[in-house]
């Protein structure tokens, strides 16, 4: 109602107390409406992700769109989970600053330069942990039912449990591309250690 009032050219006339009151009531109802600006992102993520991969949903592009399902999330948790490590080297550097201080401005510089690079990652820990999870929760079910057929079982592998699953899969004599292309040395190491591939006469 409120959107229609102020589309239309209004006369004097037509400002009484009950369209002013009425205005008023609206207005304050838009704003009591609390605006999840975390969400919105989310949604409008999730949605930019799936039309990208629907550029690819013509005859064999479904394959690209299966590897996309699985390389985008991918694409996250690996970043995430490089300034995680990094992270953890940058705290094992202010712990050691810390027991380093002399009370002195060029310590305390350093501690608190070190402060600062752990809060900038930790903000892009959870951003990036964030987009990961929106992939993998929001855009990749959407991409894989807009490839028209179920891969994987559907099933997405983290890192944290992909040595487990390629345990599992070299013991059945099973590796898939996609944990291959995951982990090509995690996949090649165990493959060797039950026979699956051998090792060069020069690696004996």
């Amino acid at each position: 109602m409120l959107q229609e009032d102020t589309n239309q050219e209004l006369d004097n006339s037509e400002f009484t107390t009950e369209r002013l009151d009425a205005i008023a009531k609206a207005l304050q109802a838009d704003e009591s409406k609390p605006v999840d600006r975390q969400k919105q992102w989310n949604d409008e993520f999730a949605k930019r992700v799936v039309a990208l991969a629907d550029m690819f949903d013509e005859g064999e592009d479904v394959i690209i769109l299966a590897k996309l399902a699985d390389q985008l999330p991918r694409m996250f948790e690996k970043m995430r989970d490089n300034v995680q490590d990094q992270a953890m080297n940058v705290k094992n550097e202010l712990t050691t600053a810390r027991r380093g201080d002399v009370g002195i401005e060029l310590t305390q510089n350093k501690i608190e330069d070190l402060e600062e690079k752990m809060m900038k990652m930790r903000r892009q820990w959870a951003n990036l942990n964030n987009a990961f999870h929106v992939i993998l929760n929001q855009a990749r079910p959407k991409i894989i039912s807009n490839a028209g057929f179920s891969f994987n079982g559907g099933k997405y592998t983290t890192l944290k449990d992909l040595p487990r699953v390629i345990r599992k899969n070299v013991r059945n004599r099973h590796i898939t591309i996609e944990a291959y292309r995951s982990n090509p040395e995690l996949c090649y190491q165990m493959a060797t250690e039950i026979g699956l591939v051998e090792l060069p006469d020069d690696q004996k």
